[in-house]
């Protein structure tokens, strides 16, 4: 399973019946798991993303449901603001579902780049970012390259259930404003953070040669600029990397480890929770 078929797997646990959405290159992979899913939930398509907010608030005022809508990145989650704002004011509960710009682009003025975060900041949405590392796809087996050798994620890679595993995560826990999944995406992040000038500077140094594998790309091989390359059939989620791909993230597991123990200690100490002693905090 593609994490796109989780989330939509996720999406019936709740019960959800209708998603109000618009399609857009940003959420791509997602539309792709509506056919993998036979429909379920109903995928509503509305003539315009701002309709699309709409309809899921109107669902939710008159079913007493949650509504949940879709639009692309940038532009198109831009205009489900006003549709979030009528939830908010109307108090009823609604999960908008956007695309993002690829974490390698961020913060360069990539094309329709939007902060997502600070454009929900006053709806009462929480917007949570997955922090994504290199994944074991299919893409690196058709995407058009003009490296000399075959393309390949910048090790270290994950196994793409690993991605899965967290984006639910986050779906379960939205309260944090970013998730951040391997301890290459953590050093890359701190790194940007702390000396921006010398991981740009490894980055030039090392960059080059660390998205190539070592082989050469067969003559005629196929690629999905102009026509799909899985429209006979479905590759999966796995690309060739399986053998050296990393099937779990120590760093996953600690941060959701700890952010369970916080949990329970919030709730043990938090401002409901009686003091030792009897007296509340």
């Amino acid at each position: 399973m593609k994490v796109s078929d989780h989330v939509l797997e996720r999406l019936r646990d709740w019960e959800v019946e209708y998603v109000f959405a618009y399609p857009g290159d940003g959420i791509n992979g997602l539309l792709a798991a509506w056919g993998r899913a036979e429909n379920r939930p109903w995928f509503v398509q509305a003539r315009h993303e701002e309709m699309s907010a709409f309809e899921a608030v109107g669902y939710a005022k008159f079913s007493g449901r949650t509504g949940v809508c879709a639009a692309t990145s940038g532009p198109g989650a831009i205009h489900l603001l006003n549709g979030l704002y009528d939830a908010k004011l109307d108090h009823v509960p609604v999960v908008a579902i956007v695309g993002q710009t690829d974490r390698s682009a961020m913060g360069g003025s990539y094309q329709q780049e939007v902060d997502l975060a600070v454009l929900a900041s006053g709806t009462r949405v929480r917007s949570t970012m997955v922090q994504m590392p290199a994944v074991n796809t299919p893409q690196f087996d058709w995407v058009r390259s003009r490296l000399p050798e075959r393309a390949q994620p910048v090790p270290p890679v994950y196994q793409p259930e690993v991605a899965a595993r967290a984006v639910l995560y986050a779906a379960d826990h939205p309260r944090r404003r970013e998730y951040w999944v391997g301890g290459s995406t953590v050093a890359t992040l701190v790194a940007n953070a702390v000396a921006p000038g010398l991981l740009d500077r490894y980055l030039a140094r090392t960059g080059f040669d660390a998205q190539q594998d070592g082989s050469m790309r067969p003559a005629g091989e196929p690629d999905n600029l102009f026509a799909p390359v899985d429209a006979g059939r479905d590759f999966g989620a796995h690309g060739r990397f399986d053998e050296r791909a990393r099937r779990r993230s120590r760093q996953q597991v600690a941060a959701h480890a700890l952010g369970t123990l916080a949990g329970v200690l919030s709730r043990m100490w938090g401002p409901s929770a009686p003091r030792p002693g009897g007296r509340r905090m």
